[in-house]
C-alpha cells in the first residue's frame, strides 16, 4: 500500500457482516471470503488478497469474492486491477451496486473522468435513490475542482441517508478543499459521532487534524484508536508521522519500527516510505541509525531522487569529508554526470560534476572535468577559481601543475580572466508542505543548483502558513530583495505549484508542474528555466569606447548575437529608458554595441546603466519588470 496519508475515500463495504472464522474448512470458499472480510477490516490487504484469490480457486465463478478483491485492490491503489476484477464480478453478480460502484471509483481514481461520469450516470438509473452513488460522484466533481455540482452531489447524499457517516466525511473533504476549516472540522465531527466504533472514523478526524496542524488533537484520538482496534495500521502510521511532527522522535521511531515488525504482508512500498520515515525520525537520535534506514529504503527504488537527496542532506551534514558514504555517493554523481555528457545535456553535466565535488571535495576526475568544462566555454576565471579551491583540499600532481600553468600565464600577462556582470535578482525561497522533509530537502537541492545559474540569489526562509506572508515581506524589505517564491504541494502530494511574489506580495508568475519523488531533478529543472524565462538577463554598460559605441558586460556565453538589440535603462522611482543599442560584435563575456536611437532624449553617459534584450521590454514585461526591480 502506498503508505502515504491521502484524503481520497476507500470504499469499505458494509453490507455483509465479519462472521467468526473459527477453523477454516479448506473446501469452503465461503470459509476463505469471510476469513479475507475480517483481514481487509483490520487493514492486512496482501493477506486479504490471497484469502479471496483461495476462494475464487475452489469457486472461480463467485462474484462476490471478486468484488470484495475488486474492494482490496482499490484500498491499495491497484487501480487497474480493481477495474477489471470488479468487471469480472458483474459478470457472476449481475447489477450488484457495490461492484458498479468500484468500476466507477477505478475510472475515477484512473482519472479516467469522462468515463467514471457516465458509468455514474448508468448507476443512478438502476439505484436513483442510492446515497453512496451520489457522494461517489462529489468526490469526481471534487477531483475535477467543479465545486458547484461537487456541493450539490454530496448534499443529495446526505439527504438521502442522513445516517451514513461516509457522507459528512465527503463534505468534510468538500469545505477542508474550500479552505473553510470550521465547517470542514463539524462534517468530519458529525461522521465520527456517527460512527466512532470504525476505525476509519478515527483515521479521518486524525488526518483532519494532522492537515490543519493540530497535532497533539490528532495524536489523542490516535492513542485511544491504537488501543480500541487492532492491527490499526492506518492509525498507527499517521500517529508516528504526528509523533514526527511535535519533535517527538522516538516516539516516532517506535511507532514506524511496530509497522515493520507486525505481522502482516508488506509491499516494497510500504516499506520503501516506512524505513524512509524511520531514518528522517532518526537523524536526531542516531547518525549511524539514520544512514542504516536511509540506505534500506533507497535500495527499495534508486532512481527515487527523493530518498537519495534526503540521505544526501543529512550525510553532508553529519559525516565528515573523508567518510565512505560520501565517497559512495559521490560516485553515483559522477556516473550521473557521465549519463549527461553522453547525452548531450553540458548544463546537467556541470551540476552534477558540482554534486560529485560538494559530496565527495577528494574527487579529483571530478574536479579536473570542472575545470576542463569552463575551459570549453573559455571561462578561464572559473577554471582558475576552480583549480585554487581544489589545491586546497587536494594536492594532486594534476590540480597542482595546471594551477602553477595558470599561475604563470596570469603573471606574463599571457591570460586573461574576464568574466560575465549581471544584475543578480535576489529571493527568498518558502516552501508549504507536509510530505515528509519536502520543506527543508527541496528548497536546499534549489539553493544548491541555483547557484550555477548566477543570475539568482536564494535565501531559504522557514515558512508557517499560519503567520500568514507578513514575516516574509517584512524580512524582503530588511534585506533589500526583490522577490519571494512560494513552493507549494498540492492535490494528493501530485502537483508543485511555484508562485512567485513582488516584494509587497502581489502575484508576478505561477507555475504548476507534475510531482514524482523519482524526478527532482525534473522539477529543479523546469523551475530554474522557467525563472530564467520569468527575470531576463540584466547586464552593464562598462565603458563609452568612442561616440556612440559601448562596451557591455554580456556576450556569446550570455546568449548576444551580432545584431540583437538590447535596450539602455536604470531604475529609479520608474523604470527609465535611454537608448537602444545595436550588437556589432560580441565576445565570450564582452560585447560591444552602438546607439541606434536614444529615445529623444539627452543624457551625459550611459557608463553603469543597465542593458536588457529588446525583446525582453513588450508592455506586460516592463510592467512585470517595473514590479520587480522598482516597488
Amino acid at each position: 500500500m502506498e503508505f502515504i496519508r491521502k484524503t481520497r475515500i476507500i470504499f469499505f463495504s458494509l453490507l455483509c457482516a465479519m462472521m467468526a472464522s473459527g477453523n477454516l474448512n479448506a473446501q469452503d470458499p465461503t470459509a476463505y471470503l469471510n476469513e479475507g472480510i475480517q483481514l481487509y477490516q483490520e487493514e492486512r490487504y496482501y493477506q486479504a488478497l490471497d484469502s479471496f484469490r483461495n476462494a475464487l480457486k475452489l469457486n472461480p465463478y463467485y462474484g462476490l469474492a471478486y468484488r470484495y478483491l475488486a474492494e482490496v485492490y482499490f484500498a491499495i491503489g491497484a487501480y487497474n486491477e480493481s477495474l477489471d476484477t470488479a468487471v469480472t464480478a458483474l459478470k457472476y453478480a449481475h447489477n450488484n451496486i457495490d461492484a458498479m460502484l468500484l468500476v466507477g471509483n477505478s475510472y475515477r481514481e484512473l482519472g479516467r473522468n469522462k468515463e467514471a461520469e457516465d458509468y455514474y450516470n448508468t448507476i443512478l438509473k438502476l439505484f436513483p435513490a442510492n446515497s453512496d452513488v451520489y457522494r461517489n460522484m462529489g468526490i469526481l466533481y471534487l477531483k475535477l475542482n467543479k465545486m458547484p455540482q461537487a456541493y450539490d452531489f454530496l448534499q443529495k447524499a446526505v439527504r438521502l441517508a442522513p445516517e451514513f457517516w461516509l457522507g459528512y466525511v465527503s463534505l468534510g473533504d468538500y469545505y477542508y478543499q474550500l479552505g473553510k476549516e470550521k465547517d470542514a472540522e463539524l462534517n468530519y465531527q458529525q461522521a465520527f459521532d456517527l460512527n466512532s466504533r470504525d476505525r476509519l472514523a478515527f483515521f479521518y478526524l486524525a488526518d483532519f487534524y494532522y492537515k490543519t496542524g493540530r497535532y497533539n488533537s490528532a495524536i489523542t484520538l490516535l492513542e485511544k484508536g491504537e488501543i480500541l482496534f487492532e492491527n490499526f495500521i492506518s492509525g498507527i502510521n499517521l500517529l508516528g508521522d504526528c509523533y514526527l511532527k511535535t519533535g517527538n522522535n522516538p516516539k516516532a521511531v517506535e511507532k514506524y519500527q511496530w509497522l515493520l515488525d507486525a505481522e502482516f504482508k508488506k509491499s516494497d512500498d510500504f516499506l520503501k516510505w516506512t524505513y524512509y520515515k524511520i531514518a528522517y525520525a532518526s537523524e536526531k537520535i542516531s547518525a549511524e541509525t539514520a544512514l542504516e534506514n536511509y540506505r534500506k529504503s533507497y535500495e527499495f527504488d534508486t532512481k527515487n531522487q527523493m530518498i537519495r537527496y534526503s540521505m544526501e542532506s543529512f550525510v553532508a551534514k553529519s559525516f565528515p569529508i573523508d567518510a565512505e558514504i560520501r565517497t559512495e555517493l559521490g560516485q553515483i554523481y559522477f556516473k550521473l554526470a557521465q549519463a549527461e555528457y553522453s547525452a548531450g545535456n553540458m548544463v546537467w553535466y556541470l551540476l552534477h560534476l558540482k554534486r560529485t565535488v560538494y559530496l565527495n571535495p577528494f574527487h579529483s576526475d571530478a574536479r579536473m572535468k570542472i575545470v576542463e568544462y569552463y575551459e570549453f566555454r573559455k571561462d578561464y576565471l572559473r577554471a582558475y577559481e576552480e583549480l585554487k579551491a581544489s589545491f586546497i583540499v587536494d594536492k594532486n600532481y594534476k590540480i597542482k601543475d595546471k594551477l602553477a600553468a595558470y599561475d604563470w600565464k596570469i603573471q606574463n600577462k599571457q591570460l586573461a580572466l574576464p568574466k560575465a556582470e549581471y544584475y543578480q535578482y535576489k529571493g527568498v525561497l518558502i516552501t508549504d508542505s507536509d510530505y515528509f522533509n519536502f520543506n527543508t530537502v527541496f528548497p536546499e537541492i534549489i539553493l544548491f543548483y541555483s547557484k550555477y545559474f548566477e543570475k539568482f540569489k536564494f535565501t531559504i526562509l522557514d515558512y508557517r502558513k499560519k503567520d500568514g506572508i507578513n514575516n516574509v515581506l517584512e524580512f524582503i524589505r530588511k534585506n533589500n530583495y526583490n522577490f519571494f517564491v512560494l513552493v507549494e504541494m498540492t492535490g494528493k502530494h501530485d502537483v508543485i505549484k511555484f508562485t512567485v511574489y513582488d516584494n509587497v506580495g502581489k502575484e508576478v508568475e505561477a507555475l504548476s508542474i507534475n510531482f514524482k519523488p523519482d524526478k527532482l531533478d525534473g522539477a529543479i529543472d523546469r523551475f530554474l528555466t522557467w525563472m530564467d524565462t520569468v527575470f531576463p538577463s540584466v547586464g552593464f554598460v562598462k565603458n563609452e569606447m568612442s561616440k556612440g559605441k559601448f562596451q557591455l558586460s554580456l556576450g556569446k556565453n550570455n546568449g548576444v548575437k551580432p545584431g540583437d538589440q538590447y535596450m539602455v535603462f536604470d531604475m529609479q522611482t520608474d523604470i527609465k529608458q535611454y537608448a537602444i543599442l545595436k550588437i556589432d560584435t560580441a565576445d565570450t563575456f564582452e560585447s560591444v554595441g552602438s546607439v541606434v536611437t536614444n529615445m529623444g532624449k539627452i543624457y551625459d553617459s550611459l557608463k553603469s546603466k543597465k542593458i536588457i534584450k529588446n525583446d525582453s521590454i513588450l508592455k506586460k514585461h516592463l510592467t512585470k519588470l517595473k514590479r520587480i526591480l522598482v516597488y
